[in-house]
């Protein structure tokens, strides 16, 4: 009789330490959804601003062409198409405005 005692008691700790942290794990899961959501968002408004052709600087409001000649600062070759891949696999996270030079950024800030 006394194992069955100490079960339902085992039990009911169990119980009751699960009953205090559900609503602590359910605000971390809304908390997660939340941010995934926010972050599947910033990535589909860049992937829209990029698929245009020219990005506007923010200081000048020059449009600069996405599509061109560029030099890879990686490997030092001329190549044509996107600007932020090289064929050499590099990758560009920015590119200067071709007006007043500020860096523009090719993805959002982490």
């Amino acid at each position: 009789m006394a194992s069955h005692n100490q079960s339902s008691t085992r039990m009911l700790t169990v119980a009751t330490k699960v009953a205090l942290l559900a609503p602590l794990f359910a605000i971390y899961g809304a908390w997660c959804i939340l941010l995934g959501t926010i972050f599947f968002v910033r990535r589909v408004v860049w992937t829209i601003r990029l698929a245009r052709t020219t990005l506007v600087c923010g200081s000048c409001a020059e449009r600069n062409p996405l599509h061109g000649r560029w030099v890879c600062a990686a490997c030092g070759s001329t190549y044509h198409g996107f600007v932020a891949r090289c064929p050499c696999g590099a990758g560009a996270a920015y590119f200067s405005c071709r007006r007043c030079g500020v860096s523009l950024p090719l993805g959002p800030r982490r």
